[in-house]
C-alpha cells in the first residue's frame, strides 16, 4: 500500500502502520455512533444522485436523519482513463470497482465545507473500513465525511 506499489500515490505514507489507521478511524466512527457501512452506503447515494447532476438536493440520503433533508450539496466528477484497483488482492477485478476511475469533491454551498475523495473509496470503506493512510493525498477523513453527509 506504499507510494509507488498499487498505485504511485500509496494508500498509506512510507512510514504509517496499517493496523494503526484501521484501529484510529474505527475508534473515530464508533465516537460518532455510525458505521462503516452507513457512510459508504450515504457516500454512495449521493455519489450516484450527482454523477448526471452538479448539484442535488438531499432528501433522504442512505441514512441520514430526517432533519438534514433539503440541503444542497455539490458534487463534482472527475472521471479518468483506466482505474485503480483495490490494494486487497482477494478483491481483484479485471474490469474494475464501480467509480474507481474518478475523483470527487462534495461541498456544502455557504457553509466551506469541503471533502474530497477517490471514488474507490466507497469500496475501500464498506468491505475494509479503510479510509486511506493520513499520509496518503487520497484520504478521507470519516468525521468530515459523516458531517458533510448529514450523518452527524
Amino acid at each position: 500500500m506504499r507510494p509507488g506499489a498499487w498505485s504511485e500515490a500509496g494508500f498509506l505514507g512510507p512510514r504509517e502502520s496499517l493496523l494503526k489507521v484501521l484501529r484510529q478511524d474505527d475508534e473515530a466512527v464508533v465516537s460518532l455512533s455510525v458505521t462503516h457501512a452507513q457512510l459508504a452506503d450515504a457516500l454512495e447515494d449521493v455519489l450516484k444522485r450527482g454523477r448526471p447532476h452538479r448539484t442535488v438536493r438531499i432528501r433522504t440520503c442512505g441514512s441520514t436523519p430526517r432533519a438534514h433533508e433539503g440541503r444542497e450539496l455539490e458534487i463534482e466528477i472527475v472521471s479518468w482513463l483506466g482505474f485503480q484497483n483495490c490494494p486487497w488482492p482477494t478483491c481483484f477485478s479485471p474490469s474494475g470497482i464501480w467509480g474507481a476511475n474518478w475523483d470527487w469533491v462534495i461541498r456544502r454551498p455557504g457553509s466551506g465545507q469541503q471533502v474530497t475523495g477517490p471514488g474507490l473509496i466507497v469500496h475501500l470503506i464498506r468491505e475494509h473500513n479503510f479510509y486511506e493512510g493520513r499520509r496518503s493525498p487520497y484520504r478521507v477523513d470519516p468525521v468530515a465525511l459523516a458531517n458533510i453527509l448529514g450523518l452527524v
